[in-house]
């Protein structure tokens, strides 16, 4: 684990020197009927 934290970390950095961050996520589920929503509209519908 530490070593995976310390190659984040650097990675961050190099991304924010250079300008070139990006951000992603990635949510993992199990069969085809769960409570995790693909989207965040449901926050903003109402």
């Amino acid at each position: 684990f530490v070593r995976a934290w310390r190659l984040y970390l650097s990675s961050s950095i190099a991304c924010f020197l250079s300008g070139g961050l990006q951000l992603f996520q990635v949510v993992f589920a199990r069969g085809e009927k769960n409570a995790v929503p693909w989207s965040r509209q449901h926050l903003y519908t109402q």
